[in-house]
């Protein structure tokens, strides 16, 4: 039996700062997520894999709105103003030391306006102030100078160096990054 302490995520709700709204990704949002998956610049500085259909990105949507319901991810688009300009996903949960990590991108439409920046500060202080979640998780590419410069200004101080492998199969040079308190 599964009592309250083991469920790691609630449902996935919207939320909102008043600026910018992290909701549950559809289908109409594809065409938008498209742009920014089959963005080469984007993708590479994000470790993703590049999309070059549609149907690509309507099985990522579909994959991860599933793993979304059945409690395994929170799975965001980060919109501003009804427009779709990035995504954050929470996600490999542990329920050892009851953490998970962060992945999120920001299309290359919508840099340097502080989406990406409210986007963690919001879903980080519902996640440590609503769930059973102590410890979230930020892996960052130590070339991706726009993601050192938010952790930076999120006031967060790497706690370790690694080698990980991406999506795209390469070996990556990363720095941990840990959030186990709300952000203001």
């Amino acid at each position: 039996m599964v009592g309250d302490q083991d469920i790691m995520l609630n449902a996935q709700m919207p939320l909102s700062d008043g600026v910018i709204q992290l909701k549950t990704l559809t289908m109409e949002d594809a065409p938008a997520l498209h742009k920014m998956l089959s963005d080469e610049y984007l993708c590479d500085k994000a470790g993703l894999i590049t999309h070059t259909h549609v149907n690509q990105t309507i099985d990522f949507i579909f994959e991860g709105n599933y793993e979304m319901k059945h409690g395994y991810q929170y799975f965001y688009g980060i919109f501003s103003k009804d427009t779709l300009v990035g995504l954050i996903n929470f996600f490999n949960l542990s329920y050892i030391d009851f953490s998970g990590e962060y992945g999120y991108f920001i299309s290359s439409d919508h840099t340097r306006n502080g989406y990406m920046e409210r986007s963690v500060k919001l879903l980080s202080n519902y996640i440590l102030e609503e769930t059973n979640i102590k410890k979230i998780n930020i892996y960052i590419d130590t070339s991706n100078k726009a993601s050192l410069a938010l952790v930076k200004k999120l006031g967060l101080e790497a706690q370790g160096k690694d080698v990980e492998e991406d999506l795209q199969n390469r070996s990556v040079e990363m720095l941990r990054y840990e959030i186990t308190k709300s952000l203001k």
